[in-house]
């Protein structure tokens, strides 16, 4: 059963979520992308020794945008830490910005509370 963060976290971004049709047909996405503070999170993956700085930019029920320091490669498994949250994924997308930074979307698997 999962932990109450991650029930939290589940929760809010669906009913954040919810009749947002609208929007979604609007820019051709299937959920809504809510905006986020940025909070800076640790992405680790096999395909890097050291973690990966980045920050969240938004969030939809089944997935992220980050923007990292450092390119990841699609189709890799990755470890994202935020705010006492670990959230599985896996990576869609990476794309250099015109800020030096990597555009970078990560479907969401899983969301654990840390213990």
């Amino acid at each position: 059963m999962p932990d109450n963060a991650a029930n939290t976290f589940k929760g809010a971004v669906q009913s954040s979520a919810e009749g947002s049709a609208e929007a979604a047909g609007r820019n051709r996405r299937q959920e809504m992308r809510l905006p986020c503070d940025p909070g800076n999170v640790l992405l680790e993956s096999a395909g890097h020794p050291e973690p990966v700085e980045g920050q969240i930019v938004e969030v939809s029920r089944s997935g992220l945008q980050l923007k990292l320091r450092t390119p990841v490669s699609a189709g890799e498994s990755v470890r994202i830490t935020r705010a006492g949250m670990i959230i599985s994924g896996q990576i869609r997308y990476c794309r250099p910005n015109d800020a030096g930074s990597f555009d970078t979307g990560v479907a969401i698997l899983d969301v654990q509370q840390m213990q």
